[in-house]
């Protein structure tokens, strides 16, 4: 039996450098979400995932739509006091539709030409589109939209 040598032969490994959690993408998103939850005029938010699986077998099932934002918001825009012309007031209130595309803090995400075509597409239809890396970002650009 030969022992192993006591060198590698391949030469000493390099460690990868990993990028800190408080960066990555999923880490914005879970933040962007617990700030709107806790908004006092979101009505409503929604977490969607997209992507597609292949099976063993060959079968493949893509789920959500290409490109489409991390984040579905619905927000309490204004309310409006309407009298009625017969003494009564009624109170609407107005929500708008928001869509919040979410990247990486370090400035390394980039959307792909799927995610820029849906933001096209949003703003083709006026539905505000918004891409942050941080809440902060994200509370300036819902001040900006709902003011």
């Amino acid at each position: 039996m030969t022992p192993f040598p006591k060198k590698c032969p391949i030469g000493p490994q390099r460690k990868r450098k990993r990028t800190p959690k408080k960066h990555l993408e999923g880490t914005v998103v879970r933040e962007c979400l617990q700030f709107l939850t806790k908004h006092p005029n979101v009505v409503y938010v929604e977490r969607r995932n997209t992507g597609a699986v292949q099976f063993q077998d060959g079968g493949f099932i893509r789920f959500g739509s290409v490109g489409a934002a991390d984040i579905w918001c619905l927000m309490r825009n204004t309310i409006e006091s309407i009298d009625s012309g017969t003494g009564d007031k009624w109170i609407m209130h107005s929500t708008r539709h928001i869509e919040i595309e979410c990247k990486r803090a370090d400035g390394k995400g980039h959307q792909t030409p799927d995610q820029r075509n849906f933001q096209d597409f949003c703003n083709n239809r006026h539905i505000p589109y918004i891409l942050c890396t941080s809440t902060s970002e994200l509370a300036k650009q819902l001040e900006a939209i709902c003011s």
